[in-house]
């Protein structure tokens, strides 16, 4: 079949135009993007040193503190200094610039004896502080002598020129021999004098064992550079919360779901190793620009290695589960938006379904694009500088194999979480679907603010979450899964690199030289799969364990249609018969038991009570009483004996009345409001009939139809019930029914069918909140002591 509209499966017709003008216009919109881009209030352009550069500078100042570290293991990793980012991006005092850069690239040099020395080092090579393994010899000095060890470092540090007055430093001693000795100065910074810096130099014996420096900004500095605020405290804590709700809610549902063999195990360890291969595969390519420390030593080779896999194995564990645990209910509630997702994981990748989403998905993501930097233009703001992330690219042999890397989690928390997981969780609980939106929003946007990159401001922070929260909700609504995960995907990898290559020249020589001809070739392949590709319908590309949810759903579909049939074919209020007092109902199960009655007026004295239960068959349980309540409004007024009735129901329904499986069990009486006089014929062992508890005498009139007579006295009840009704008093009342209803009749002997009734249903549903197992259906009739006696209702 040979696709003809490029819009994302499940969208209606009246947005296929709409669809159609956002996926052809979309380059336009990321071409505009990237001219707003550059026009945005960046940081000045970032440069950084490259790996070997970082490891010289490390180990010439090794050789300062005489270590001869040239020839040992090096490592690196960057830092963030969030707090010096911020400061210096409004005010950069050339004094603090001597002890302190945005960010820090960290060269571990380790020896083969396992004595190590991490050195931090700007991007711009100087060194700033260091630490290093401790030595096991313990030498007790003077303090004298220690304080002009550290003394003479700083010095020589800070250079001549030394803006910060060292003096009158504090001291303490590290362990109770003292031979380790911690010194701390404080200075004022020129240029923000009521802030401080603190110079801090560990010297063991006399040997330097850790140098740096923390920065000690006075409040009108921290309000300057926006510190964390209350609100940034309430945001934190309501979105742990969140996590944590919804990670408990996925854990649950998955062991459900999987109990109910509605869930793929193989898919949860599927995206959990495919977490583990984007680690280890940056891991590879960019093998010496990371270190990890473990109890104070640090880790490199196999430990390292060991110790990635286990931490993103870990982590696509949990967001495989959140997957599986969202999957099932999204199946449920919107057919059809799963459809490109299994296409794509069932390997049809070049398939028009997993190509339409994904344009789709990336189109939107452009619109969104310059929707966003419009906004930031006009506030005159942009996200912060990811210093860190520019350093450690600049260590890297291929920082954009380390860039999709770090894409991964990002887009699948957002689909997890800020998707799938909330949709699920409300779409079970609310019907009404704007109410659903309108709660999935703000969870969606709980879970953006942790993958978003920070702002400057709050203005700049809530348009950002707004964005990523609108590339994952409005793809999913309008198109399906995959086009919101195409869109995520597009807005977070186009996002990160325009921004990085305003700033960065090296990133600039990524974007553009590297990253947009892959891009136009991409998109050209997807246009044509679009196009010529072949499209699947659900059920080619459903897996096994979502065959077992659409069984299920069926089932469900079948039993809600049976039910709401079968509560629309109950009476209404009992009738007025001379001489009678009359109450009944029916309460459905769980599931349809088949339970039915129904009253006949004969005459204005008699009346014909029907009760049936239909055997639990669904749909044809609901046919059958249907059927049958056509059948008897014609018959019960020809004026038959019940027996003559039973009997041609069952001649005319036929296996209806007689199915193998689950025949339905029936009982017609006919009670006569002047003398009281009863007729019945039943077949089956229920329904039921009793006198005041009392069973009436019973003959077999052949093809299993018994039948009775009796005449009630005033006062007399008469009592209808199915087992329903019968299993739920010997739960709750721990009676059988006959005793029951004898004892009930005593205790109210002058009461009306209504209160009879109202006393027999309230035991037998005492302590349930929930629908029962079976239908639970009773009808009592009682003569009235006068004949004009008022007549009962229906409960």
């Amino acid at each position: 079949m040979r696709p003809t509209t490029l819009t994302p499966a499940g969208t209606s017709r009246g947005l296929h135009s709409a669809w159609i003008a956002i996926l052809a216009l979309s380059p336009l919109a990321y071409f505009g993007a990237t001219l707003l881009e550059d026009r945005l209030p960046h940081d000045r352009k970032f440069t950084s040193i490259a790996r070997e550069q970082a490891i010289d500078s490390a180990a010439t100042f090794a050789q300062i503190l005489g270590i001869d570290a040239r020839s040992w293991t090096p490592a690196t990793a960057t830092q963030a200094r969030s707090t010096v980012a911020a400061l210096f991006r409004r005010v950069r005092p050339p004094a603090l610039e001597r002890v302190f850069a945005p960010a820090t690239i960290d060269v571990t040099l380790t020896a083969p004896d396992g004595r190590w020395i991490t050195v931090n080092v700007t991007p711009d090579g100087r060194a700033i502080g260091f630490v290093e393994k401790k030595p096991a010899g313990r030498t007790l000095v003077e303090e004298s002598a220690a304080r002009a060890v550290a003394e003479d470092l700083w010095r020589r540090q800070l250079g001549p020129g030394n803006p910060f007055l060292l003096e009158n430093p504090t001291t303490r001693n590290v362990g109770k021999e003292a031979w380790e000795r911690e010194f701390v100065w404080e200075a004022k910074i020129p240029g923000l004098p009521e802030s401080k810096v603190k110079f801090h130099v560990d010297v063991a014996g006399i040997q330097p064992v850790s140098q740096s420096a923390t920065l000690q900004l006075d409040p009108a500095s921290k309000r300057l550079i926006g510190s964390t605020s209350t609100w940034d405290l309430i945001v934190g804590i309501g979105t742990a919360l969140c996590f944590t709700g919804l990670g408990i809610y996925a854990i649950m549902r998955y062991v459900q779901r999987s109990i109910e063999r509605e869930i793929s195990h193989r898919r949860t360890l599927l995206l959990a190793a495919a977490f583990v291969a984007s680690g280890l595969c940056a891991l590879l390519v960019n093998a010496g620009s990371a270190s990890s420390v473990l109890n104070g030593d640090q880790v490199t080779g196999v430990a390292r290695v060991a110790a990635l896999t286990l931490g993103l194995g870990f982590l696509g564990i949990l967001l495989g589960v959140a997957y599986g645990a969202g999957e099932g209910e999204l199946r449920e509630a919107y057919p059809g938006k799963l459809v490109s997702v299994d296409a794509f994981l069932s390997g049809k990748w070049l398939s028009a379904n997993c190509a339409r989403s994904i344009l789709a998905g990336g189109a939107f993501a452009g619109w969104l694009l310059l929707i966003l930097n419009t906004l930031l233009l006009l506030a005159r703001g942009t996200p912060a500088t990811d210093y860190a992330g520019l350093a450690g690219n600049a260590l890297q042999r291929s920082p954009l194999v380390q860039a999709l890397s770090d894409l991964f989690p990002d887009v699948t928390s957002m689909a997890a979480f800020g998707l799938m997981l909330p949709l699920a969780f409300l779409r079970s609980r609310i019907r009404r679907h704007r109410l659903v939106v309108a709660l999935l929003l703000p969870l969606s946007a709980l879970v953006a603010s942790t993958v978003t990159p920070s702002g400057r401001a709050w203005q700049i922070n809530v348009t950002l979450i707004v964005i990523w929260t609108a590339a994952a909700c409005a793809p999913f609504f309008f198109g399906d899964l995959l086009a919101a995960v195409s869109s995520v995907t597009a807005l977070v990898f186009v996002g990160t690199l325009l921004r990085k290559s305003v700033v960065s020249d090296q990133w600039h020589t990524i974007a553009y030289s590297h990253v947009l001809p892959a891009g136009v070739v991409f998109l050209l392949v997807q246009l044509y799969c679009a196009w010529r590709g072949r499209i699947y319908d659900e059920r080619q590309v459903r897996p096994l364990y979502a065959r077992h949810l659409a069984e299920r759903l069926a089932l469900t579909a079948e039993i809600g249609a049976a039910r709401l049939a079968q509560v629309r074919l109950l009476p209404g209020d009992a009738p007025r018969i001379a001489g009678l007092s009359i109450a009944g109902s029916c309460i459905p199960a769980r599931e349809v038991g088949g339970d039915f009655f129904d009253y006949y007026v004969l005459d204005e004295h008699r009346l014909g009570i029907f009760l049936a239960e239909g055997g639990s068959r669904e749909l044809g349980s609901a046919m059958a009483i249907a059927l049958a309540k056509g059948f008897l409004m014609y018959t019960a007024r020809i004026d038959l004996s019940p027996v003559e009735v039973l009997r041609r129901l069952r001649a005319t329904l036929g296996t209806v009345l007689r199915g193998e499986d689950a025949p339905m069990a029936v009982l017609y009486a006919v009670v006569d409001g002047r003398n009281g006089s009863v007729r019945y014929a039943r077949a089956g062992s229920s329904p039921r009939v009793l006198i005041n508890g009392h069973a009436l005498a019973e003959e077999v009139a052949g093809g299993e139809i018994r039948h009775g007579a009796a005449t009630l006295a005033p006062n007399d009840a008469l009592f209808f019930f199915t087992d329903g009704w019968a299993a739920q008093i010997a739960e709750n009342a721990r009676r059988v029914p006959d005793a029951f209803l004898r004892d009930l009749t005593r205790k109210l002997p002058a009461a009306a069918a209504g209160a009879l009734h109202k006393a027999a249903l309230d035991a037998a549903m005492r302590r349930r909140r929930d629908a029962p197992l079976d239908d639970v259906t009773t009808v009592v009739v009682r003569r009235e002591e006068v004949a004009a006696a008022a007549i009962g209702g229906i409960a």
